[in-house]
């Protein structure tokens, strides 16, 4: 509980002054977890920041080494809704707490982000990173990405590009079934043309690299590998 002097620390008016809870925010995030465990006030001036309207507070707080971080509860409730931040740097350091200390709430909220279709104000570099975190850290990904690939309703230009990147991370995590279905779209007079076009790029990148990979193993047979040694001189070389 927080006593009487200390009670004054937390007081909502005083916390809502952003320099004076920033001030007590670099303090916190100087101690280590178990000092701020032990001082009453850290977390609920913790609390406070996370909810704060100054995205400088919501970082700092993110920045706070506490056990309040290890409680689910609190993962869900802070972390979850700071990893749909209009700030891209809060959403990222959110993700990292979640990812490194809640594995099940992380990939439940990579997957309430990818099956919005929204950006919600990420860039497509930052929701590829997703479908490739969740690909690696999730066995069931696949099959939620390949969702994506065929949207349903009114394909607005925010659809097809989740379509787009699905298809692009799927086909780089050589993911055999969505690059049969890419096969079959490409070809499809059903296909809304935009997408048929990458899916056909697509198809054909893999296609050659498939082709050139099998070249270089034919010509990999039978040489032997004392042959492909470096030279140990120009003369070497040239004899």
């Amino acid at each position: 509980s927080v006593g009487p002097l200390e009670g004054e620390l937390t007081r909502p008016e005083i916390v809502q002054q952003k320099h004076y809870l920033t001030r007590l925010l670099h303090e916190l995030r100087r101690r280590s977890s178990s000092e701020n465990a032990s001082w009453a006030p850290a977390q609920h001036l913790l609390r406070a920041g996370l909810e704060h309207s100054w995205r400088h507070a919501r970082l700092l707080s993110l920045e706070v080494e506490h056990p309040l971080w290890e409680n689910t509860l609190a993962a869900e409730t802070y972390l979850k809704k700071l990893a749909f931040d209009e700030d891209k740097e809060v959403r990222q350091r959110a993700m990292a707490k979640l990812a490194h200390r809640h594995r099940a709430v992380f990939l439940l909220t990579i997957r309430a982000a990818l099956s919005a279709q929204d950006f919600s104000g990420r860039s497509p570099g930052e929701i590829r990173c997703l479908m490739r975190a969740y690909i690696e850290h999730e066995p069931n990904a696949p099959t939620c990405l390949m969702e994506l690939l065929e949207p349903r309703g009114w394909i607005g230009s925010g659809k097809r590009a989740f379509a787009k990147l699905a298809a692009t991370v799927l086909v780089e995590a050589n993911h055999m079934e969505t690059i049969e279905f890419l096969r079959g779209r490409a070809n499809s007079m059903l296909t809304q043309p935009e997408l048929k076009e990458h899916f056909r790029q697509l198809v054909e990148t893999q296609d050659h690299e498939d082709y050139m990979d099998a070249q270089t193993a034919t010509l990999k047979e039978g040489v032997d590998e004392s042959e492909l040694k470096p030279a140990d001189s120009l003369d070497d070389l040239l004899s």
